[in-house]
């Protein structure tokens, strides 16, 4: 279990800590020099068989970045409050910053009673009372301490050992992540670095990834909560020894997370909150500084509907200079430009780039209706929300989520989404734009009754959807017989085109430049037999509907006979693992960017995918021809 201090400077909290624990949390020279923390301290302690983890955060506020650093979701906050002082800045904005973190557990400890008579303690308590009444702690206990005297300590350790024991058991949903908060080299021991356990279950032996270098690195030590271990929870605070990268390139704010679930953005959508004291209007683009665990970046806020004021909430983008390791559900504080107060914060409901304008009220109805999925962590919910605007790629939406494919599948259901390619789209989007779709086709065919079909570009301009939905939708209802494909042309499944006139004799001279190894391009061809290149386009247009051609590419045209043979080649080289262009090129005997065109026909009429830079098999040439 992990507590939280939080309070004004030198309000006792590293003095409660001390007692407790009797471990001094300032550890560093000069917090000892100057009697005040300045980086996050931990000390730990059992009590009746329950491992306690105090995290002293620093109470000034030059340094409520390195407090920010120190809080996590599911953490027991235990607010000083000294008795002598009363409520001050920073106890605020503490409490402000642990309830935008949404820390919904807590306790507050009265120090210093030794110092004021009973008349003025029963003034601070009721000040204290009237604080707390509209925050988390509204519940939470008032527990006078005082260190010299020894007086309360033990009331205070009971106190939040009750609360904590009646609080819900935290299961890891999601994949590992970790934020990192130093990282050192002992004497023999490698590469060590320590940080909160935000996401998963942490075992030694595993292999993880820090995302802002892409270096994997494996776990070979264990520390949690200050004892060594072979696994680490959610919230354990851990040391962990690494292999496979050195110290010198690992530093405060860096991550470590599950390789599959290895995701950063620059931009993203955050259900903002602004404090009810911050004193200026939130405009378009006003420059911030953004805190997310230990990572702290410049960057700029955008809000969505209309300028922020004081005790505002609505939707905002956050523009940042770095990209941020983060998961859908994340808490960020914003803080203003020259750092001097928190101007508020909130969740991350979003990390997808908008395709249509910021501003735009489909998608600001969207992302309200995102924002209620993400605050009950309705992944379901949530996948089936993104999945009505635009068709998205599996792997970055479990990323998003920081699911691993394995959990991210366990949330799919199939009646409400569609499944493509490793892709999906809501069942009622791909209704929606398949019957677009096909009016579309029905009113091509009438009014070009001798084309074959449409290309993927022309269908999409006549849309107002993205491309990659548009690609989407035509390919799954090729799979299901609605449309047909052919030389990337579509059509309706009951189109036949009319067969127009072509000239046989120009046939057989252009079948000598395409029936052989490397088909000539259509502007060589014309060369070669000396007809304009307008004129010879439309004749070629006239092979394909009669089917003697194949349009491979916009320069270039098939026979299915050299097609075929291609596809056999594409089999032999695909037995045994997914293959490379060069490899092609190699086995076809052909020029690298005639090679490229085949492999992306191939592509195109779902035969093959491109994986990066490989190729696999995913179909049957036959039935895609």
């Amino acid at each position: 279990m992990l507590i939280t201090l939080a309070g004004h400077v030198d309000h006792g909290k590293s003095a409660i800590v001390k007692a407790l624990t009797g471990t001094d949390p300032d550890r560093l020279e000069e917090e000892q020099r100057r009697g005040l923390t300045i980086d996050l301290g931990f000390a730990y302690t059992d009590f009746n068989g329950v491992r306690l983890g105090f995290v002293d955060v620093p109470g000034h506020h030059k340094f409520i970045h390195n407090m920010i650093a120190g809080v996590a979701k599911k953490q027991h906050a235990l607010v000083v409050i000294a008795a002598d002082d009363g409520i001050m800045p920073q106890t605020k904005e503490h409490v402000n910053i642990l309830e935008l973190l949404d820390l919904q557990r807590g306790t507050v400890a009265l120090s210093k009673v030794d110092r004021v008579e009973n008349n003025d303690l029963n003034k601070v308590k009721m000040q204290v009372q009237q604080f707390i009444k509209n925050t988390f702690l509204s519940k939470a206990k008032i527990v006078e301490v005082s260190i010299p005297e020894q007086r309360g300590l033990d009331q205070l350790v009971k106190t939040i050992v009750n609360v904590e024991q009646h609080a819900e058991v935290q299961t890891p949903k999601r994949s590992i992540r970790l934020a990192i908060d130093r990282a050192f080299s002992p004497k023999g021991e490698g590469t060590v670095v320590t940080g909160m356990l935000i996401d998963g279950y942490l075992s030694v032996g595993d292999v993880l990834v820090i995302p802002r270098s892409g270096k994997q690195v494996r776990v070979k030590k264990i520390v949690a909560n200050g004892v060594e271990a072979h696994n680490a929870r959610v919230g354990d605070r851990c040391g962990l020894q690494l292999t496979g990268e050195k110290v010198t390139n690992i530093f405060r704010g860096d991550w470590l997370r599950d390789p599959e679930c290895n995701f950063t953005s620059k931009q993203f959508t955050v259900q903002f909150r602004v404090l009810n004291d911050f004193p200026r209007t939130i405009q378009h683009w006003t420059p911030v500084h953004l805190y997310h665990g230990t990572f702290h970046s410049e960057g700029r806020i955008l809000p969505l509907q209309h300028s922020l004021t004081a005790g505002d909430l609505g939707l905002v983008d956050i523009q940042c200079h770095a990209s941020l390791s983060m998961a859908l559900g994340d808490r960020v504080i914003v803080r203003d430009r020259d750092q001097s107060r928190t101007i508020g914060g909130g969740q991350i409901v979003s990390v997808i780039a908008p395709s249509t304008r910021r501003r735009l009220t489909t998608r600001l109805e969207n992302l309200s209706k995102l924002t209620e999925y993400v605050s009950q962590e309705n992944v379901q919910g949530a996948i089936e929300s993104v999945c009505r605007e635009n068709c998205v790629k599996i792997r970055e939406l479990g990323q998003s989520w920081n699911l691993n494919a394995s959990k991210f599948t366990t949330h799919l259901d199939q009646q409400n989404v569609a499944i493509l390619n490793e892709r999906l789209l809501s069942q009622d989007k791909l209704r929606d734009v398949q019957n677009q779709i096909y009016q579309f086709l029905k009113n091509f065919h009438q009014q070009h009754p001798t084309l074959i079909g449409a290309s993927t570009n022309e269908i999409w301009r006549a849309m107002s959807n993205d491309i990659e939905t548009i690609r989407f939708v035509l390919e799954h209802s090729v799979l299901n017989g609605r449309f047909s494909v052919n030389s990337g042309k579509y059509s309706l499944s009951t189109h036949t085109a009319t067969a127009p006139n072509y000239n046989q004799s120009l046939y057989q001279q252009v079948l000598c430049y395409v029936d052989v190894v490397q088909p000539l391009t259509i502007g060589d061809i014309a060369r070669e037999l000396r007809i304009p290149n307008k004129s010879l386009e439309m004749e070629m247009q006239r092979f394909v509907v009669a089917k003697l051609l194949i349009k491979v590419s916009p320069k270039r045209y098939y026979t299915l006979k050299r097609l075929k043979e291609l596809a056999i080649v594409v089999d032999e080289l695909a037995t045994h693992r997914p293959f490379t262009v060069q490899e092609f090129r190699d086995a076809s005997k052909m020029g690298r960017m005639a090679g490229i065109e085949v492999l992306e026909y191939f592509d195109q009429i779902r035969f093959t995918r491109r994986d990066e830079d490989v190729r696999r098999i995913i179909g049957t040439f036959d039935k895609t021809t």
